[in-house]
């Protein structure tokens, strides 16, 4: 690995997946008001996330410029990730419109954030440009400040999609009751789709060694597989 693809995985960007899709095209929302509807497409704007987190491809050495390119796709996808949420900041009930907001901000942070790796990266690559090996000093401190910013904004976005289990919990004077506003088959319906997307490793809940969109995942399936919440049409 060169030493500009060691560099980058530093930035928690690993092996690539759905590399060719740039496009953002979140399906439309079922229900403004349904639990189910929004545990749906937030578990859709975690699996967009996850693609983000695995875009640049580390198996091969690349050009500064191609990374560029990788980044920017990346940037897209968090950027589609609030996409997905995005609709429910309309819906009439206060606890989904308040989770939407906060996790598509997010998200959009998130992105923005990513505006310091291509910073690190232009200078880089800007001995294509001028003919001079870039300041080892100025990219080294580009590269500390890109990853202290995405870290930080991938944290804040892992805790908002945890925040936003509030949406499906029952909970009376701020303290879960042991019940969820979720049917067994919608229960069933988003842990299928939570495995399907992020592996079994969500079975173990969130861990240091997993992107942030595989722990905010992972919170989700805990709370949904754990027996000890009723569903709303058990009795």
């Amino acid at each position: 690995m060169t030493p500009l693809l060691a560099l980058l995985v530093l930035l928690a960007i690993g092996a690539p997946t759905g590399a060719d899709r740039a496009r953002c095209s979140p399906p439309a929302p079922g229900s403004l008001e349904s639990p189910a509807s929004f545990a749906t497409d937030l578990v859709g704007s975690l699996g967009r996330a996850l693609d983000g987190t695995r875009r640049i491809d580390t198996s091969r050495d690349q050009a500064a410029a191609d990374l560029i390119q990788a980044a920017r796709l990346v940037q897209e996808d968090f950027a589609c990730s609030a996409r997905h949420v995005e609709p429910y900041a309309k819906s009439p009930s206060d606890v989904i419109r308040g989770a939407a907001r906060n996790l598509a901000e997010r998200y959009r942070a998130l992105s923005a954030s990513m505006d310091g790796q291509l910073e690190w990266l232009r200078s880089l690559d800007s001995k294509s440009r001028t003919g001079r090996e870039p300041d080892p000093a100025t990219t080294d401190a580009l590269l500390e400040k890109a990853v202290t910013k995405k870290d930080e904004a991938a944290q804040a976005a892992a805790l908002a999609a945890i925040q936003a289990l509030d949406v499906v919990v029952e909970l009376r004077d701020g303290k879960p009751v042991g019940r969820l506003r979720l049917t067994r088959a919608e229960r069933k319906k988003l842990e299928a789709a939570i495995l399907g997307k992020f592996g079994e490793t969500v079975r173990n809940g969130p861990d240091t060694a997993n992107d942030f969109a595989t722990n905010g995942a992972a919170a989700w399936y805990l709370v949904l597989s754990n027996e000890g919440f009723r569903s709303a049409d058990s009795r």
